[in-house]
């Protein structure tokens, strides 16, 4: 499952008053566009040695196959009860079920029946809104904290539409192995991790490793680790795992006193709850 979060959305993308050009009057720089789906405004004002000026403009348009936009009023008092149309954007070649759900934040208190599950054809746009004067997703305001609204989302793309995650050099070599790849619900796979410093040392290192879609970790297969590392002497030199958390889609583990050529390995295993072909996230250090 390929997940991403929109929340980079500043009114400026990228602002730059002093782009020195080549030789050729060529200059160019690469961007992670921001989250926002619009089309922006590209403006380049220039000048030559000579006292020459030139003006251009251009649309850079940013776009999401799948997404979802939520359409809250401007302004809540404390004590107010809205509805929320929320609509779901499905630009992909192929159907989608989609599974809604709020997030709570300590300003709301929701007053509907998330989560929702809604189908949503291939090009096509479906409003979770209001009908007939009510909504499934209804919000009390009670006015506390940080006025913050974000809704989750859950779709799959289809194999050939997921994204190249892009080679990294790291400093790091993490290796999982699973071993088995075709299997029902409920069965168990074995996951074995090794995790190798390249070179030099360091003191702690957290690791992130992938959880496919459709699978739960079972726990207790890492508290063992962190207990047999816990009895180790105060002056123990070799790798030590420390502890570990788990997300929804990764579990977080934490490593000390790592060094070159001496790599840490350590099993748990994972179960699949329904069928999918699944794709793993990479793992991180």
């Amino acid at each position: 499952m390929w997940q991403l979060l929109r929340q980079f959305l500043p009114e400026t993308m990228y602002w730059n008053p002093e782009a020195i050009a080549d030789a050729q009057g060529h200059w160019q720089i690469d961007l992670d566009l921001v989250h926002t789906i619009t089309t922006w405004r590209l403006t380049a004002l220039v000048s030559a040695q000579d006292g020459r000026m030139g003006l251009a403009t251009a649309p850079i348009r940013v776009f999401q196959d799948f997404f979802v936009n939520i359409d809250l009023p401007l302004a809540l008092t404390q004590g107010d009860e809205v509805s929320m149309p929320v609509a779901v954007y499905n630009y992909l070649e192929t159907g989608q079920q989609v599974q809604l759900t709020p997030n709570g934040q300590e300003w709301f208190e929701s007053l509907g029946e998330p989560p929702q599950v809604v189908d949503v054809a291939p090009g096509d746009v479906t409003v979770v809104g209001p009908v007939h004067g009510e909504s499934k997703f209804r919000i009390g305001v009670d006015g506390k904290g940080n006025l913050m609204y974000q809704s989750n989302t859950r779709h799959y793309l289809p194999w050939d539409r997921l994204p190249a995650s892009p080679p990294e050099a790291s400093l790091m070599e993490i290796a999982v192995r699973y071993d088995r790849t075709e299997l029902a619900v409920n069965d168990v796979v074995n996951v074995s991790v090794r995790v190798e410093l390249q070179e030099g040392a360091a003191r702690q290192a957290i690791v992130d490793l992938g959880i496919p879609p459709g699978f739960e970790v079972l726990g207790e297969d890492l508290a063992d680790p962190v207990a047999r590392h816990s009895d180790l002497p105060p002056d123990h030199a070799g790798p030590k795992f420390s502890r570990f958390d788990l997300t929804g889609r990764q579990i977080i583990v934490y490593l000390e006193r790592l060094q070159a050529g001496q790599p840490l390995e350590f099993e748990y295993r994972i179960r699949a709850r329904y069928p999918i072909r699944a794709w793993t996230p990479p793992s991180s250090a």
